[in-house]
């Protein structure tokens, strides 16, 4: 469970999925960078007597948008490393997953290779 929390702490905020190639913008939110060129792709605001500016998705802060900004842009490192080592050890399912998969889809034994049956285990019949 506490996974789970730790996995959300390491989810980029806009596709909602693990930090892919991880960049942090001044006011220190974080995201993947494509997703982080996409997002300013489509809400760059030109009209500002400022020049063209963008605002962060998390905090709604103001940055002025230079040529290139986001290659520019160094990768966040330690949350890079951070994730990688929460992937490493990141079991393949947990046991809600593999309930969902039991119920849509069937899963097999990975030694035998049969159905997986679940039993209560109060009088051990199937369920």
């Amino acid at each position: 469970m506490a996974d789970m929390g730790l996995e959300e702490e390491l989810s980029c905020p806009i596709c909602l999925e693990l930090y892919q190639d991880p960049v942090s913008l001044p006011c220190q939110h974080n995201f993947c960078r494509e997703c982080l060129n996409i997002h300013i792709q489509q809400h760059i605001d030109t009209s500002t007597a400022k020049g063209t500016q963008f605002h962060c998705p998390s905090c709604r802060c103001a940055f002025k948008l230079k040529d290139q900004l986001i290659s520019r842009l160094p990768k966040n490192l330690v949350l890079a490393n951070i994730i990688s080592r929460f992937q490493s050890r990141k079991p393949e399912t947990t046991e809600t997953e593999a309930g969902s998969r039991h119920e849509n889809q069937g899963v097999v034994c990975q030694v035998h290779r049969k159905s997986l049956s679940v039993f209560c285990n109060t009088c051990d019949r199937a369920l």
